[in-house]
C-alpha cells in the first residue's frame, strides 16, 4: 500500500500471490477491488477459511492477504504478521498507527465488510419494528461499542430500515461491480 509496495508488485508479476479466505468471499472481492485500484497483478490462491490463508502467508508461500482485523489482529499484535493498511474509511482503534488505504495515495477507497440481522420476508411489521428498537438500543450501549472496538471492529450508528435498505442496496451495487469487472462466475 505504500508507495513502493505497488512498484514491488509491478516488477514482479507473475511471482506473487496473495491468499483469500475463499473464491468470492467478499475478502477475496475486497482483494481484487485493492488490486485494480492498484494496478498490480498477483495471483489469487484461494483456501477455505482464515486459519489456512494466515498459515500460508506466515509461511511465506503467498505474500499477501486481505483478512478481518478479528482473527488476523493476535497475529499482527503478536509481531507474526505486518499490517500494512486497513480498508475501511477511518483508522482502526486497536491499530492506530496503520493507515488506511484511502490515506495511502487512494482517496475515497472503501472496501470493509459488515454484519447485519435479518429477519424473514414476511415477519410481522411489529415484531420487525420492535427487534429493530431494541438492537438499536444493543448497539448504542457504550460497553458494547467498547467491546466490540476492543476487538478491532467498528460499530456503525443505528440505521433506519429505509437507510439500512439503501446501504445494502449500494454495498450489492459494488460488489457487482467488482464482480463483474473481474469476470468472476461463481456458484
Amino acid at each position: 500500500m505504500h508507495d513502493g509496495d505497488d512498484d514491488y508488485a509491478n516488477q514482479n508479476k507473475g511471482k506473487l500471490n496473495y491468499a483469500s479466505v475463499g473464491m468470492g468471499n467478499p475478502l477475496h472481492l475486497a482483494t481484487e477491488m485493492l488490486n485494480e485500484r492498484l494496478g498490480i497483478d498477483v495471483l489469487h490462491v484461494p483456501f477455505n477459511g482464515s486459519a489456512p490463508a494466515l498459515t500460508s502467508l506466515m509461511a511465506k508461500e503467498t505474500q499477501m492477504m486481505v483478512d478481518g482485523v478479528i482473527t488476523s489482529l493476535p497475529l499482527i499484535q503478536g509481531g507474526k504478521l505486518n499490517a500494512l493498511a486497513v480498508m475501511s474509511s477511518e483508522r482502526l482503534d486497536v491499530m492506530p498507527d496503520v493507515p488506511t488505504v484511502a490515506e495511502q495515495g487512494n482517496p475515497g477507497f472503501h472496501a470493509a465488510t459488515w454484519f447485519g440481522i435479518a429477519t424473514p420476508a414476511k415477519t410481522p411489521e411489529e415484531v420487525v419494528n420492535t427487534l429493530h428498537k431494541a438492537l438499536g438500543e444493543v448497539i448504542s450501549d457504550p460497553e458494547f461499542i467498547k467491546n466490540f472496538s476492543a476487538l478491532g471492529m467498528v460499530v456503525q450508528a443505528p440505521r433506519t430500515l429505509e437507510e439500512t435498505a439503501k446501504y445494502v442496496e449500494r454495498d450489492q451495487a459494488t460488489w457487482k461491480q467488482v464482480i463483474t469487472d473481474n469476470d468472476f462466475q461463481l456458484d
